[in-house]
């Protein structure tokens, strides 16, 4: 389940940096990392799949910024863990 939502996730993540220029895209690779050392509780792993559905869906209406935004707090919210 963990490395679907990670794929998932990466994949938004270049989407962001590709159009927008967002530094996402190089830190994926440690987000990537931190995802797969952590235990994170099921809440946690339920968000962040809630935080990249809302990107992916900013990201299909053109919506960069808002996009970003919300990779932005999932980033935030691994780091809390």
């Amino acid at each position: 389940m963990k490395r679907i939502i990670l794929i998932g996730f990466c994949m938004a993540v270049a989407g962001c940096d590709a159009v927008m220029g967002c530094d996402y895209y190089s830190q994926s690779a440690d987000l990537s990392a931190e995802m797969m050392e952590r235990n994170l509780p099921i809440s946690v792993t339920q968000r962040l799949t809630a935080l990249h559905t809302r990107a992916t869906a900013h990201e299909m209406r053109g919506e960069h910024e808002q996009a970003c935004t919300k990779l932005e707090e999932a980033f935030e919210l691994i780091q809390r863990y």
